[in-house]
């Protein structure tokens, strides 16, 4: 069929437009339901990372073999609060392939992009939060070297805040080891 031109490695669409992959879940990190965590209204600025919630109450967080989170010297959640919150997922040597959605929860107007977390550089694409209704949204992939890869969401411009609210719902980040 002629719609089914994309391909994954050598993974061809079935005649419904699936691909099935051999892959397993790495990460997974989903909100449940709204909350608001006490996040500042004005966001943070680009000195930081953006910060996820990690409650059991209001989040569900999977972890495959090697792959963990924690906080960086970025995060700008004070230590004694770190507990709730991780700001970086360590990935074991591999290729992957991130899908993460996160909701805007207030109005704020800056960028930030996924990058890995000890050099700071990007590994996806530049994300914009316009207005409190905006999605952000990226996919890529992703190879992690012998020495593993710490994945964190950098603030480049402007200040952002983490999900909040309804925004909590509409949030996940996959990571498929490929």
């Amino acid at each position: 069929m002629s719609h089914n031109t994309i391909s994954i490695n050598s993974a061809e669409p079935d005649r419904v437009s699936d691909i099935a992959l051999d892959s397993s879940l790495a990460f997974n990190w989903r909100g449940l339901s709204s909350v608001d965590p006490g996040l500042p209204a004005a966001g943070f600025g680009s000195a930081y990372t953006v910060g996820f919630y990690r409650i059991a109450a209001y989040t569900s967080i999977t972890t495959g073999t090697g792959v963990s989170v924690g906080n960086s010297a970025y995060t700008a959640t004070l230590p004694q609060y770190q507990y709730g919150w991780f700001d970086t997922v360590n990935l074991p040597e591999g290729k992957y392939m991130v899908n993460a959605q996160f909701g805007n929860g207030y109005a704020t107007t800056g960028t930030c992009a996924w990058v890995d977390i000890d050099t700071m550089n990007k590994v996806s694409q530049i994300m914009s939060t316009e207005n409190s209704h905006n999605t952000l949204t990226a996919r890529f992939p992703l190879t992690a070297p012998s020495g593993g890869f710490k994945l964190g969401c950098r603030i480049l411009s402007g200040n952002i805040v983490g999900v909040a609210n309804q925004a909590f719902l509409t949030s996940h980040i996959t990571i498929i080891k490929l």
